[in-house]
Formats: C-alpha cells, structure tokens, sequence
C-alpha cells in the first residue's frame, strides 16, 4: 500500500510517498480504499506540530477522505465492501 508518510515535524515539505504495509480491519472498523483526500490549513500546521491533536511520528496527514469499503471487521452491520463512503477521521487519510 502507498502512502504520503509525515517522519518529521518540518511541515508539508518533509511528506514523502512509502509503502507501508496493509491493514486488517479490526473490530467495528472498515478498511476504505482512499480515492480523494482533502489537504488544507489543518495539514500545514499538524505537520509541523502545531495543531492542537499531535499524532505520534511517523502518521499520514489528510483528516477528510473519500473512497470505497473494501473489508469489513467484526461487528461492522451498516456498511458493505464496495460502498461508497466518505468521513473525517482527524489524520492517516493520506494512504
């Protein structure tokens, strides 16, 4: 899996693009394969820890994401792979 990784607090300029392993969905979460992510004021200041929530290093920016379900975990009932989706998840949309 591709992702716009943040490993230091230099702001936007230090993302750089890795592939970092995929995820299993746990309990009552989804896995969304991201297909369009918002980037505004909130990721220049989070990347330079500056944002009132600090993720630890290394996190993906991006807290708007749009894209389809692809698994579902344990006790998930009302979303199904394949539905389009989209949300506000705080930081990690950028994968």
């Amino acid at each position: 899996m591709r992702a716009a990784i943040c490993r230091t607090l230099d702001g936007p300029d230090a993302i750089a693009v890795a592939d970092i392993p995929s995820p299993e969905p746990k309990a009552g979460e989804v896995i969304v394969a991201v297909k369009a992510v918002a980037l505004n004021f909130l990721d220049t200041l989070i990347t330079r820890g500056k944002y009132q929530y600090k993720p630890d290093l290394p996190f993906s920016p991006a807290a708007e994401i749009a894209g389809r379900v692809t698994s579902v975990g344990p006790g998930v009932s009302r979303l199904r792979v394949g539905q389009s989706v989209c949300g506000y998840i705080g930081w990690g949309g950028a994968r």
